[in-house]
């Protein structure tokens, strides 16, 4: 009965220590996201998203959403609250002729880790993603 019940411990504490090393990830820094202000990108899209409901949980003033195209910052978000909700506006910038596919990436203050989207978003010039009546949400890979 001993053996069974050390077993059964053991096994635990191994799915746990797993478990924990599946959800773990190191802590990052705040990023300094910054778009290029030379006039290299002359057009803009607009995007409103919001955040899967297990990260907008935890949302702070001080968590940051950038758009990028591999790995320059074309845009960076600004929180608005909604009545039950909020969101994030971006502003992307592009050229005219560019097809270009745009990844998220957030920083959570809260848990210093940083999130990202796989690209998905083609750059549209005057283009639009969500709504403030229907924002983009946003899939990050390995967000629990």
């Amino acid at each position: 009965m001993k053996k069974r019940i050390g077993l059964t411990v053991l096994a635990a504490l191994l799915i746990t220590a797993a478990c924990r090393k599946e959800n773990s990830s190191p802590r990052v820094p705040p990023p300094s996201w910054q778009t290029d202000q030379s006039g290299k990108y002359p057009v803009t899209m607009s995007a409103v998203v919001q955040l899967p409901a297990d990260l907008a949980k935890h949302m702070q003033s001080s968590d940051q959403l950038g758009a990028f195209v591999g790995e320059e910052c074309r845009g960076t978000g600004t929180v608005v609250a909604l009545d039950t909700t909020q969101v994030f506006f971006l502003l992307i910038h592009g050229t005219a002729a560019e097809q270009s596919q745009i990844q998220f990436k957030y920083y959570s203050a809260w848990a210093s880790r940083l999130y990202e989207t796989k690209p998905f978003l083609s750059f549209q010039a005057d283009g639009h993603y969500g709504t403030v009546d229907t924002p983009g949400e946003l899939e990050f890979q390995g967000a629990h």
